[in-house]
């Protein structure tokens, strides 16, 4: 297991720091951010995916709170601010009131707390996923015509692939920046990138584990992170 690098970079040291990790899908890096020495509280809709995160943080000998909650109705369960919240790596798309997962952010982020998000960059998912590996951009979903991508099956990850409906709602970077100023939450910084993790886009490797398009390395964007120490609430 490693920590996206990208994120890993802009990290300032956690020993020792409540680390509230969102969207945690089946707490591998809950895991790596507690080896870090952070005190993890990991959170996930799934419940198959929580449960594996357990053992996985009890084969790690580490000390993880595992939370099964729908992040944007996480203050009924959870009463507490912390000195980081940390989401990564296709969490985004799964929300759809981003606005109310800014609510959350801003309740539970302590008032010298700072939040770190990096996903895939909206402009990077309009493409025509079968082109884009062909060298052509052609538009398939529409950036400011946003439909809900609806699944009949959910599964691959903690437990096997089961019947379930389940939404992906594609974001604007505008929807991004209004969850964060609507709910009174500063950037610092705003970072782009022409490479992201595997499973997120990419079909050719480059340094650190990462991969890119070999058609458009260094010339389009594939993953944003909104930086070191990207977000505080406003004294």
């Amino acid at each position: 297991m490693k920590l996206n690098p990208l994120v890993l970079k802009q990290l300032p040291d956690l020993i020792g720091k409540s680390v509230l990790h969102l969207q945690c899908n089946t707490g591998s890096d809950s895991v790596l951010l507690a080896l870090l020495g952070a005190k993890v509280t990991a959170v996930d809709l799934g419940i198959k995916n929580v449960e594996y995160g357990r053992q996985l943080a009890e084969t790690a000998n580490v000390d993880i709170r595992f939370i099964q909650s729908d992040v944007v109705k996480l203050d009924e369960t959870l009463y507490e601010v912390f000195d980081y919240i940390i989401t990564f790596d296709g969490v985004l798309g799964w929300i759809e009131n981003l606005n109310a997962w800014g609510r959350i952010v801003k309740k539970m982020l302590h008032p010298q707390g700072k939040i770190f998000v990096c996903d895939s960059h909206p402009l990077y998912l309009i493409w025509d996923e079968s082109h884009i590996v062909k060298g052509q951009l052609v538009i398939k979903y529409p950036y400011f015509k946003k439909e809900v991508e609806v699944e009949e099956s959910i599964g691959g990850y903690a437990s096997d692939s089961k019947e379930a409906t389940n939404y992906y709602f594609a974001y604007t970077m505008k929807k991004l920046l209004d969850a964060f100023s609507s709910n009174q939450l500063f950037i610092e910084t705003f970072e782009e990138y022409d490479r992201c993790v595997p499973g997120m886009g990419g079909d050719t490797p480059v340094e650190e584990g990462l991969v890119t398009h070999r058609h458009f390395e260094g010339n389009y964007r594939f993953s944003f992170l909104f930086g070191r120490h990207i977000a505080k609430v406003r004294g």
